[in-house]
């Protein structure tokens, strides 16, 4: 992976980590507050790595396994912000707002699942899609039966959620810096 889309995905995933942190933990303000610095870790070092490296790469030429990547990520992306506005507009239509931020991490989760089709070796997705699925489900789950209440159910998808940004924000940043601090290249 080009250290300029590695750096790219780091920062977008250290502001993740924070969104799901602060967004999901609300009720928990010291383990938001974790959540969000180790995000902001993430974004600072791949920002403070990328002044020490060197000059970004052209962008990968159509038929690539980068293009592909970049096609399949638009796809989830799509499909992903289309279940998202369907699930917003139903919970809100039949009275059940509070589910609409575990449904929201749900489709987010289940989008790693279709990174699998450009990377199929990538076991990151499937540790992360199925964390985050896990973590949503039981969400909803829990909520639904009465078990915990709103803010504890945002607390398990969002803490869900923010493992899996950590995760994949943490693997970009180690790309970044193997490639421009360790050997130099791009």
């Amino acid at each position: 992976m080009p250290v300029r889309t590695a750096r790219s995905l780091a920062i977008f995933m250290g502001l993740m980590t924070i969104a799901w942190s602060v967004l999901g933990l609300h009720a928990y303000p010291l383990v938001a507050a974790i959540g969000a610095v180790l995000g902001a870790a993430i974004a600072l070092g791949a920002v403070v790595t990328a002044r020490r490296g060197a000059p970004a790469p052209a962008p990968p030429s159509p038929g690539t396994g980068e293009a592909k990547a970049r096609q399949v990520f638009r796809i989830a992306v799509a499909l992903e912000t289309v279940a998202i506005l369907a699930a917003i507009v139903v919970l809100n239509k039949t009275g059940h707002p509070e589910f609409i931020m575990p449904s929201i991490a749900l489709a987010v989760a289940l989008h790693f699942f279709v990174f699998l089709v450009s990377q199929p070796r990538f076991a990151l997705h499937v540790v992360a899609g199925t964390v985050g699925t896990v973590g949503a489900v039981a969400a909803i789950v829990l909520m639904a039966t009465g078990t915990v209440g709103t803010a504890a159910g945002h607390a398990i998808a969002g803490g869900a959620l923010a493992l899996c940004t950590l995760a994949y924000g943490l693997t970009f940043l180690r790309v970044v810096m193997s490639n421009t601090t360790g050997r130099g290249r791009n």
